[in-house]
């Protein structure tokens, strides 16, 4: 028979039962809140992962309807037309341009796959007699690649400046594009093919510049009495208004733009033009009066290349804010091709 506990034997066992106990409950409290943070920092991040996969879903879904919007032409409304609100031009200061749209054009490389520009010359002031083209352009190769490197190799406006044509028209746009763009840093590694330009007063050539680290780039080369000028403007196909930013922000004001147009099968009406641009993606359908006087030279370079991939300078706006179409307004022809003459005369 067990002896019986002492009265302080007792209280010891009691003290110890009761200290067990207290370490059993602190245990299931540790492990209860730690539980049940984990339960909270979990759906935090659910939350959070939740979210996320909402927002993307909206960006995806924002990208397909614009990417969708801008292909309208491919399941156009049969509608009307808007009517175009052209305002006549100066003609005194239409620039001159040089036909680069002859048969054989690359719109996407900016010069004639095969054959030199076709010699037409440009509406406005009857062409002065002068040289056409470069001449002994094989014996001038040293001197246009110094240029090309030079040209390429410039990281600022300030260093290119000096190498390109009409630089006092050019600088405020160059300065404008490069805001919106980065100077693409290539490694030089000569000249590829040369190509005179038939232009009659003017020096120019189409030249391929080549890299080691990235694809060729065809750019115009003018031979001037100071040395070799490039032609920035067609080099980076510069328009006032970023292409995905036209098709986006929709402006009623007409923008300069250069792309390439082709006809277009998209119901009665005035003719129409299918307009992209050489690099990016989305398209729209301008009309025009082809009878109206102001937009002959339009006429003749689409004909001289049958109306398809033809490289053209227009200005173009939407027909309002609120309407919801792809067709735009042509409001503006700015003469033939990619390449702008400018005011001054011609052979210097």
């Amino acid at each position: 028979m067990p002896l019986a506990m002492t009265e302080d034997e007792l209280k010891a066992f009691r003290m110890k039962r009761r200290h067990a106990w207290g370490r059993i409950i602190a245990v299931f409290s540790s492990l209860t809140a730690a539980a049940i943070m984990v339960f909270f920092v979990a759906r935090m991040f659910l939350a959070d992962w939740t979210t996320d996969r909402k927002v993307r879903a909206t960006a995806d879904s924002e990208r397909e309807q614009f990417e969708a919007k801008v292909s309208m032409q491919r399941t156009r409304r049969e509608e009307a037309p808007a009517t175009f609100n052209i305002a006549p031009r100066d003609s005194a200061t239409k620039p001159e341009v040089v036909d680069m749209s002859g048969p054989g054009f690359d719109p996407a490389a900016g010069i004639p796959r095969n054959t030199p520009a076709v010699d037409s010359p440009p509406p406005g002031p009857v062409a002065a007699a002068g040289p056409s083209g470069i001449e002994n352009l094989a014996q001038k190769q040293t001197a246009i690649a110094d240029v090309l490197r030079a040209f390429f190799k410039a990281g600022s406006v300030v260093e290119m400046l000096p190498l390109v044509r009409d630089a006092q028209r050019v600088g405020p746009m160059m300065d404008d594009y490069y805001q919106r763009s980065r100077f693409k840093r290539r490694t030089w590694k000569g000249i590829g093919s040369s190509i005179p330009v038939d232009e009659p007063g003017y020096r120019f050539a189409f030249v391929q510049a080549v890299f080691t680290d990235a694809s060729p780039v065809n750019v115009v080369v003018e031979e001037t009495d100071s040395g070799f000028l490039v032609d920035w403007e067609s080099s980076v196909q510069y328009s006032e208004i970023g292409w995905r930013e036209f098709l986006v922000t929709r402006p009623v004001q007409p923008k300069l733009l250069r792309v390439v147009a082709s006809k277009a099968d998209a119901g009665p009406g005035k003719t129409a033009l299918s307009l992209r641009h050489p690099q990016e993606t989305g398209a729209v359908i301008g009309r025009f009066d082809a009878a109206d006087p102001r937009f002959r030279p339009l006429v003749e370079q689409l004909d001289l290349c049958k109306w398809k991939d033809v490289p053209v300078i227009l200005r173009l706006n939407f027909p309002g804010p609120t309407i919801e179409t792809d067709e735009v307004e042509i409001a503006g022809v700015e003469g033939k091709g990619w390449l702008i003459l400018g005011d001054r005369s011609r052979g210097s």
